[in-house]
This record gives C-alpha cells, structure tokens and sequence, in this order.
C-alpha cells in the first residue's frame, strides 16, 4: 500500500514540475501527539520551516508543493492502567506533501494532499531525566494525509492552518496489553504556518 501511495506522489509531483509555476518560503508552529502512545492531548509543540512551489490548473483548482523540516511527537503523563507516568518523544522529519487546492472568493483556499516524510532523528524522555535515542525505533518513512485552509493576508502573505496524519503506524504498539487492541502508533499533528510568495 505504501508503494502505491508514493507512486501516487511522484505523479503529483511530476504534475507540478510541468507547469508554470510560483514559489516562496514558509515557517510556522506546530502542535502535535502520538495516538497510541497512552497520551492524549497536543502538548508537544514544534516548528517547521521550509519552500513551496505552486501552480493553477483549471480553475478553481492547483497545486502545491512543499519541502519542509517539521518537528513532531508527544508530550504527557502515560494514562494507561490509571498511572501518570512522564513521557516526552521528538520527531524531527523532512517532509515533502503534494496539495490539491480549491480556490473559493478568491482569498479562502482549501487543500487536501498527501506526502512523504523521511525521518531524521528520533528521541524519547521516558522518566523527565533526559532525551535518550528512541526504542523500539521508528519507521524512517512516513506516508501522510492533509487536511487544510488558507486565507491570503495580502498579495504575498498567506496564512494556512492545517491537520495531517499518518496514513501507516510509524511505530508498533507498546509490548503491552495494549498491542492486542491497537494498531501502533501515529503521528497527529496540528499546523498553523504564514507563506510568504516571492
């Protein structure tokens, strides 16, 4: 199914690379959680920071491009079994979605899109005396999906919030009770960027 999804990725990538297009940089804050991690709550704040490149097809419809460093992971107390147990993990990813969007009046612009991610390093406080290497490890790829709005600011600026989630486990579940009832882990993550067209 991954093979499909990155077959899928390259096309769209290909699509944009063959029409006129218009670029720029990005940054923002990001929030984030690992559901299956016996967490719950965005308490892991991070940033991203990277390019886009975009380009119009039929109206209302484009495209749009990214590549990206974006830091993701978890932060909280574990609430399995009743316990309150620290736990801390930093995911630090580069990651490049391809976004289909829908133009409506002009300033408000909706995407949906998918992207591949290449991880670079991965840490994980479990007891608040410090970040060691992760393990069990995570998956070094990750496909996800996308989710977004944007309004546009001014004749540069855009602002754009945006959902994503993975679309496979980045990691097995715990080797606990819990790896007979859930699937693994994935990483759920909540955006809020400015683009800024040069």
């Amino acid at each position: 199914m991954k093979k499909v999804f990155l077959l899928f990725f390259l096309l769209a990538a290909t699509q944009v690379f063959s029409q006129r297009f218009e670029g720029g940089i990005m940054g923002g804050i990001v929030a984030s959680q690992l559901d299956g991690d016996h967490k719950a709550g965005y308490h892991k704040l991070g940033f991203l920071a990277g390019g886009f490149v975009k380009t119009k097809l039929k109206p209302p419809f484009g495209m749009q491009m990214e590549i990206k460093f974006i830091q993701k992971g978890s932060k909280g107390k574990d609430t399995s079994f009743n316990t309150y147990t620290y736990y801390a993990s930093r995911l630090n990813y580069i990651e490049i979605p391809v976004l289909l969007s829908y133009t409506y009046k002009e300033k408000f612009i909706g995407y949906l899109g998918v992207s591949a991610g290449y991880l670079i390093s991965a840490y994980e406080d479990k007891d608040s005396y410090g970040f060691e290497k992760a393990y069990p490890e995570f998956d070094k790829f990750e496909i996800s999906g996308h989710a977004a709005v944007s309004y546009k600011l001014s004749e540069k600026i855009t602002a754009m919030f945006m959902f994503s989630y993975s679309a496979f486990g980045v990691r097995d579940a715990y080797p606990d009770y819990y790896q007979y009832i859930q699937r693994g882990q994935y990483n759920n993550v909540l955006s809020l960027s400015l683009y800024y067209q040069i």
